[in-house]
């Protein structure tokens, strides 16, 4: 065996050591981040004015375990509790009906509460009640109007 031939193995595992070196380093530096923004600057641009907090139009609560409550506010969002897990989203009325879309929640697991309310899909105002139903239009349960 020649010395050439000796040197071969050296010579390439030396290449691919300074090719996976290279490719390190070169994803290192995608991750770093920008230099923050001078004191006095803002990376974000100005907006117009500060979006007002939107106000509840209207509530229902319920004094089963859990006291399960569910709150419509003025920009078309909702918040509500199940007795065990907070939960948001968006709605639409018309008259008394309202379209549920629930979105974002916890999951935490509750002994002895029943959770309905997460499963909402529509509602609709009867005589100071908040009937609620799920997805296919069957009733889960009643809320009345907090005052």
């Amino acid at each position: 065996m020649t010395k050439l031939q000796r040197q071969a193995p050296i010579m390439r595992a030396s290449t691919v050591f300074a090719t996976f070196a290279a490719a390190g380093v070169l994803l290192l530096a995608g991750c770093a981040t920008a230099a923050p923004a001078s004191p006095g600057e803002s990376s974000a641009p100005p907006s117009a004015a500060p979006s007002p907090t939107p106000t509840a139009t209207a509530t229902w609560s319920s004094a089963q375990p859990g006291e399960p409550t569910l709150a419509l506010y003025s920009d078309g969002t909702l918040g509500g509790f199940d007795g065990c897990n907070a939960f948001g989203g968006t709605y639409t009325r018309e008259g008394d009906a309202i379209q549920l879309e629930l979105g974002f929640g916890t999951l935490k697991a509750c002994m002895g509460v029943d959770t309905w309310l997460r499963n909402a899909g529509s509602a609709e105002i009867v005589d100071g009640t908040l009937r609620v139903y799920d997805l296919e239009g069957d009733p889960l349960g009643i809320l009345d109007e907090s005052k």
